[in-house]
């Protein structure tokens, strides 16, 4: 106990070495990163599978290219070994055969074309429209993981990797805390630890992933931009500020986020800005402009080569399909799910809801919240101490990096045509800003100075505490069995049939138990051509949908038959909170049965006896 107050006294004493500040900053930040790319489970939810295959291909020579490139076999393998093929870690297996990676049919309707991308995107280097920088930096690592220890050894590789990135956001955000709060150390220290230890950004940052990447760079931009912004910009200082703008796009756009708070830091008239002429802050923002598009050009060069366009996104439709909600939602639907999607991924990262998440988003919400309204109230001169100008301009640089980025975030998807739900990972790059406002308007109010420390380092330790506990909370993926019902469970005889498109399905047998129930399925595909469908019923008793099979507990049954094939196995059925699937008599409705290359697009409803 000595030893940690000690430690902790030596942490925050203003008088502390700056670099042996820094590097304990980094060590306290690479501990839990290192833990939670070594212990959750693979794959990651945020398309860490497409994230490693583009590495995959970087290492064998190869430059993918969006819906033409296949995974490599290193892919193929984990996806494999773990059940996970895609960023749907419960969804059934494909069949995997030499007509398996086949080619992407054209001229569907958005239904089909959607429903074709979700089932099989995963067949594809789908992150190839990803500028290339992050992944180049990785390829060494990829390879010094491979050699040791195979495809497993450059997944662990290229985590670890992560790892050390994400963990230099701590200091960086130190750094940059320390521009906007100068006379306050030991809430820079604060403003550190609680972004070093968000659990979404731990958990998303350290499955391999390039928004470990913008978030670190969006760090170092907003970061230079202070230091021109206090002490005057020079043409080296604009200059390598350009240089960090275009070098972070290349890591990820999303880093395009920043550009209102980089437009003000350069031309607005406070800090050492205020005594640069107009004409001179113009020239500085050409420079940053000039030099950041020139970084960008190559890349958008190569895109012109193989895309015919400068830009990916009109490729990237292939992959904005498989996500979206466009057209099934309104526009205000939309925004209210997109900024709930926002706040349970930014603080709690992307998973299937383990426990803890809710209680992580609920406490982003309220501490989001609560600096709004601390804010607000304090501008208009009600509570707290008021912050002198310079720190109130700082404040608010730090404010429209935020914006920025959370408006670039709700642009994206809303242009896509797909609308699909923005991710918090989105708002990374500016999560270092985001949590410098949130601790310092929290830290400013009428708090007294030991109350202050209690109430940050609560914050600090249930961050790290949750973090720590989601890997062992994450359910795993695949099977978890029985896979049938239980010896003691009644079976009784039955004899249903319905085919659609070629999928014929029959039901021999039905097992009941507690309120569920099991029914034993045979399926063929008398077809010409294979057939796509999906094996987890919907269970319906009259007009209303009671329950759904469980894929987790059922037969592995493929989503995919060939011309021909033929499969059984035991689908587990189990009832929604409230209901029954229990001895009533049920029809089941296997949604999406797909054929003719998705030019048919149906479901198949099944009626069984009481």
């Amino acid at each position: 106990m000595g030893t940690a107050k000690r430690f902790v006294r030596a942490l925050l004493a203003p008088g502390r070495s700056g670099r042996r500040r820094l590097l304990v900053l980094y060590a306290l930040g690479l501990i839990p990163a290192l833990a939670l790319a070594l212990l959750q489970p693979v794959w990651g939810r945020s398309d860490e599978a497409a994230q490693f295959d583009v590495v995959a291909q970087y290492a064998h020579g190869v430059y993918p290219k969006l819906g033409v490139t296949t995974i490599t076999p290193q892919t193929l393998a984990i996806d494999e070994a773990t059940g996970v093929y895609s960023w749907d870690a419960a969804s059934p297996p494909p069949v995997v055969s030499d007509a398996t990676f086949g080619p992407i049919p054209h001229g569907l309707s958005v239904w089909p074309a959607r429903l074709w991308a979700q089932r099989h995107l995963w067949e594809y280097s789908y992150e190839a429209l990803q500028p290339p920088v992050y992944y180049a930096l990785a390829t060494p690592a990829w390879l010094i993981g491979n050699s040791l220890g195979g495809t497993w050894g450059a997944v662990y590789a290229l985590r670890v990797f992560s790892a050390l990135v994400l963990a230099l956001l701590v200091p960086l955000v130190y750094l940059l805390a320390l521009e906007v709060l100068p006379r306050r150390p030991r809430l820079a220290v604060a403003a550190a630890l609680a972004t070093g230890f968000l659990p979404g950004l731990l958990l998303n940052g350290t499955a391999f992933d390039n928004d470990t990447g913008a978030v670190v760079a969006g760090a170092a931009i907003l970061l230079l931009c202070f230091r021109g912004w206090r002490s005057g910009w020079t043409m080296s200082r604009a200059l390598v500020l350009g240089l960090a703008c275009g070098i972070g796009f290349l890591i990820k756009p999303d880093v395009a986020g920043l550009a209102p708070a980089v437009a003000i830091s350069l031309l607005h008239g406070v800090g050492g800005t205020a005594a640069s002429p107009v004409r001179r802050r113009i020239v500085h923002a050409a420079i940053t402009g000039v030099t950041a598009g020139l970084c960008v050009a190559p890349w958008l060069v190569a895109n012109a080569i193989v895309y015919g366009s400068p830009t990916t996104a009109a490729a990237g439709q292939l992959l904005n399909t498989g996500l979206g909600v466009g057209g099934l939602v309104s526009l205000r639907q939309w925004l209210l799910m997109s900024l709930v999607n926002v706040n349970v991924t930014f603080f709690g990262g992307e998973f299937p809801s383990p426990p803890g998440v809710v209680f992580t988003c609920l406490v982003g919400a309220l501490l989001v919240l609560c600096a709004a309204v601390a804010g607000w109230r304090r501008r208009r001169g009600r509570g707290g101490r008021a912050p002198d100008p310079e720190v109130r301009d700082a404040l608010g640089l730090l404010a429209f990096a935020v914006l920025g980025c959370v408006v670039l975030g709700f642009l994206l998807p809303a242009l896509s045509n797909t609308s699909y739900l923005t991710p918090g990972r989105y708002i990374f790059p500016a999560a270092g800003a985001g949590m410098i406002l949130i601790v310092a308007v929290l830290a400013n109010g009428r708090l007294a100075e030991r109350e202050r420390a209690a109430v940050l380092g609560l914050l600090i330790a249930a961050e790290l505490a949750v973090a720590l506990a989601l890997p062992s909370a994450i359910p795993a993926p695949g099977h978890t069995g029985p896979e049938q019902p239980p010896a003691s469970a009644p079976i009784s005889h039955l004899a249903a049939r319905a085919t659609y498109a070629g999928l014929t399905v029959q039901v021999d047998q039905r097992a009941q138990q507690s309120g569920g129930a099991w029914v034993h399925v045979t399926v063929t595909d008398t077809g010409p051509t294979a057939v796509d469908w999906d094996p987890m019923p919907n269970v319906w008793v009259g007009n209303l949908i009671v329950g759904a099979g469980d894929y987790t507990t059922s037969s592995p049954l493929p989503e995919t038959l060939l011309s021909g094939q033929t499969v059984q196995g035991w689908i587990h059925l189990l009832p929604y909170s409230g209901q029954s699937v229990g001895s009533a008599a049920i029809a089941l409705s296997f949604t999406n049965v797909a054929a003719d290359g998705y030019t048919v697009v149906g479901n198949l409803g099944l009626r069984l006896p009481r």
